[in-house]
């Protein structure tokens, strides 16, 4: 009984001793399990664990700061809500995946948080069993969006090295090459692996001054960057220029370890910029030879451009500041309204925006009066004037010029309207004088005869039909001389009057008059009318220098010619008029203009009018002067021909 309790005793001592250390071994246990769950639960890195179905059954701290979202929110709800609509169906073919076989396997997938967010995440799949024997999925869940975003940015920027349209050029530090890009082959003729592990020197040509290269090192070697141009030589061996801009590469630590080249092939520029130099030196000649000052307006602000010349021309100083309002200012009063006019019509977008006009100046600085003569082109931006620009010219001398010419004209026209006029009358009276003396003589004796009484009727009968006879004698003379003044006349053609009305304005220009400004409404596609050429044209000219002497005479200052063409009511004749924008007809002077040798001009034998109305009847029309309406007009017609 003893030895019994002797033995119970000692089992019990030895029951004592294990209870102890299983006690112990399980404050080891738990220690470790709570020093295991804190390292999950402060992990780095995301823990989940996932049923069949996806559903958390658990997740560590981590896990759920990268979905944004509280833990507590997040157990038993379902991880697939967090994948991207995109990544949808590749995420149920990698859990599908885990539980049918088992294996450890990784994906990458895009995750929505609840606030819409995105973030990338690389998971590592394994498949275990919990205590009850069911399948579990384990998932290490990491962040990945920067790693991504780096590598986005890297494969960006490999592919804008790659695909550049300059060469990049890397070298280390000894200037032996490690990279080319595609574009330097293109450039160069060398391939990638014909270029690594070369000294760029292998492009050199000789050509490139010794300084560049000295002042390139010395560049580098103080850390700074060099830019240039090399002329460097292909593999094919023909030259070429490249701009280069070559940069030290610096490492973290401050280390220099590389040097960075990107290169441009400059060659069509540098012939490009060459051609222009020479075009420029040309042009410079050319406008110095010409005397053509360059003007360029920007319409949008006011402001103008002008060369040397320019200013000259207008007698603006070298630092003046060129605006449209001390333009106008320069410009003669008289020629201010026709100027505006001009340039309005350029400005019209629905023009062809080109420009030609002359206008006189009132230089600043010697107060002096130059006419100018300029030419440009108005371009436009969302159908508004934006830029203006154009050269012009000093024709001050062609004015004058022109003006003693159109003198010497007038006074050639006037002695051969007088010469016209004496020799016509001098044939008129020479084939009238024997018969008008006869006249005389006959009349004379008649009268004799009744003043001494009529003693013999025979005579008086002899002496009366002697006079008939002589004046009937001067009328047929009369007749057969003009006749024989018209034996030269022109044929008549088909003519379009407004082809016609062209070339008479052409030599009413060219011929002095340039004075005025010509306006045309020409009625399209009228029918024909049979004239003569000239004579119509000399019609045309007659009104056109009448209308300019009388818009000069009275000092208009906006001198217009109107030059209408249409179809008269009953579409048989054409009717032209040609209306100035002078002081009109005078009443007085109204009744008599077709009178011949009538003339309100100083220099003239007043036949133009008379002589226009003879061709214009000659041809079957009419010709008339309007009292009406503003300034002087005058119509003619013609009929169509048949």
């Amino acid at each position: 009984m003893a030895l019994l309790l002797q033995n119970l005793h000692l089992h019990q001592s030895e029951l004592e001793t294990q209870n102890e250390a299983l006690r112990r071994s399980q404050a080891v246990l738990k220690k470790s399990c709570d020093r295991y769950r804190l390292l999950y639960e402060l992990a780095p890195v995301g823990y989940l664990t996932l049923t069949d179905t996806g559903r958390i059954v658990d997740i560590n701290l981590a896990a759920a700061a990268i979905l944004n979202d509280d833990r507590a929110r997040l157990l038993h709800s379902h991880f697939t809500h967090f994948v991207a609509f995109r990544d949808q169906e590749r995420w149920q073919n990698h859990l599908l995946h885990a539980f049918r076989h088992g294996d450890k396997h990784s994906c990458e997938l895009s995750l929505q948080r609840l606030d819409g967010s995105f973030c990338d995440a690389h998971l590592d799949l394994q498949l275990t069993a919990n205590d009850d024997e069911d399948l579990l999925l384990q998932v290490v869940l990491t962040d990945v969006t920067a790693r991504k975003r780096a590598e986005d940015d890297l494969r960006k920027l490999s592919l804008a090295v790659a695909q550049s349209p300059v060469s990049i050029v890397i070298t280390d530090r000894a200037g032996c090459i490690e990279y080319v890009n595609p574009a330097f082959s293109l450039v160069s003729g060398y391939s990638a692996a014909e270029a690594i592990g070369q000294n760029p020197r292998v492009l050199q040509s000789g050509r490139t001054p010794q300084e560049t290269y000295v002042e390139l090192w010395a560049t580098l070697v103080a850390g700074n960057v060099w830019r240039g141009e090399f002329i460097n030589r292909r593999k094919d061996g023909t030259d070429y220029y490249e701009a280069a801009s070559i940069s030290p590469l610096r490492q973290p630590d401050g280390s220099l370890t590389h040097y960075v080249a990107v290169k441009e092939d400059i060659t069509e520029l540098r012939y490009a910029m060459a051609e222009l130099r020479v075009s420029e030196d040309r042009l410079r000649l050319a406008k110095t030879a010409a005397g053509l000052g360059v003007f360029d307006w920007d319409l949008a602000s006011g402001k103008g451009d002008w060369d040397a010349l320019m200013r000259e021309l207008h007698g603006i100083g070298p630092d003046e500041p060129i605006t449209y309002p001390s333009f106008i200012e320069g410009v003669h009063p008289d020629d201010r309204a026709a100027a505006q006019a001009t340039m309005d019509e350029a400005f019209d977008p629905d023009g062809s925006g080109e420009y030609s006009g002359e206008y006189r100046v009132v230089r600043r600085f010697d107060s002096s009066v130059r006419h100018l003569a300029a030419n440009g082109q108005v371009f436009f931006d969302s159908g508004r004037a934006a830029r203006f620009i154009g050269t012009c010219r000093d024709i001050s001398a062609q004015k004058q010029l022109e003006r003693e010419m159109q003198g010497r004209r007038s006074e050639m026209q006037l002695l051969i309207n007088q010469q016209v006029a004496a020799h016509t009358a001098a044939a008129i009276a020479h084939e009238l004088n024997q018969p008008l003396v006869s006249v005389s003589a006959y009349s004379e004796a008649a009268l004799r005869m009744l003043r001494n009484g009529i003693k013999r009727p025979d005579k008086l009968a002899h002496a009366l039909e002697g006079a008939m006879e002589q004046a009937q004698r001067a009328g047929r003379t009369l007749h057969e001389l003009l006749d024989f003044l018209h034996k030269g006349d022109a044929a008549f053609e088909l003519l379009d009057v407004s082809d016609v009305v062209r070339e008479a304005l052409a030599m009413v220009v060219e011929g002095g008059y340039s004075r005025f400004r010509p306006l045309l409404e020409l009625e399209p596609e009228l029918p024909p009318v049979q004239a003569n050429r000239l004579q119509l044209r000399k019609i045309l000219e007659n009104l056109l220098h009448n209308g300019i002497e009388a818009m000069c005479s009275a000092g208009v200052p906006m001198a217009v010619i109107t030059v209408t063409v249409r179809a008269t009511p009953g579409r048989d004749k054409v009717q032209v008029t040609v209306r100035d924008s002078g002081p009109g007809l005078d009443p007085q002077v109204m009744g008599r203009i077709f009178e011949p040798f009538f003339t309100t001009k100083s220099a003239g034998i007043g036949l133009g009018l008379v002589i226009s109305r003879a061709l214009v009847e000659a041809h079957g029309g009419q010709l008339w002067a309007d009292p009406e309406g503003p300034g002087g007009a005058f119509h003619f017609t013609l009929p169509f021909a048949v």
